[in-house]
């Protein structure tokens, strides 16, 4: 006499299955989301789209920053390339700032929609995505503006080319300041 094993066989509806895959297809795509930062290859951009990587390279305070970027394309593409010298930055964060503000001039120069722009500087990309962090920005009418002007134009119109940090404003514009805060202009 033999012993026959049995199998055990699930049935699985059409339904079921499809449901499961939806369920492991959104689980995978949630820890790819979560682990994003944690890749360790390039992933392309969505469909349409061109993602800029960008790179500071900082040693310190004294040396030139060396920066770059590249920007590829959903298939992986590379559309275009860039590397600049940068005069001393303070730190890293300044240096990668400098090179977002330099990427997003060749953005408009290049006339590209849709970029993503990605760093491997946490900190820098922390700060970016919390703006409420930083100071707000708002334009000036030039004629609202004219003191901060009028100290920047002294720079070359009189030599003064060294740079410094002083509490109140220079003697030659109190009177002008003053007038502007008690707004008889």
């Amino acid at each position: 006499m033999t012993k026959t094993k049995q199998k055990h066989v699930k049935v699985v509806t059409r339904e079921q299955k499809i449901k499961q895959v939806a369920s492991t297809s959104v689980s995978r795509c949630a820890r790819q989301l979560a682990s994003r930062s944690q890749i360790e290859r390039w992933t392309p951009p969505i469909h349409g789209s061109i993602k800029r990587n960008i790179h500071a390279n900082w040693k310190n305070a004294v040396l030139h920053s060396d920066v770059a970027w590249i920007a590829r394309d959903s298939d992986g593409r590379v559309r275009f390339h860039s590397r600049e010298a940068f005069t001393c930055s303070a730190n890293r964060m300044i240096a990668e700032l400098r090179c977002i503000i330099w990427l997003l001039q060749s953005v408009r120069d290049l006339h590209f929609d849709h970029v993503f722009i990605a760093s491997d500087h946490k900190d820098t990309i922390a700060a970016i995505l919390a703006p409420n962090h930083w100071p707000s920005f708002e334009e000036e009418r030039v004629s609202a503006n004219l003191i901060a002007r009028d100290v920047a134009k002294s720079v070359l119109r009189d030599g003064r080319f060294h740079s410094y940090l002083a509490m109140g404003g220079p003697a030659w514009l109190h009177e002008r300041l003053r007038r502007e805060a008690t707004s008889d202009i």
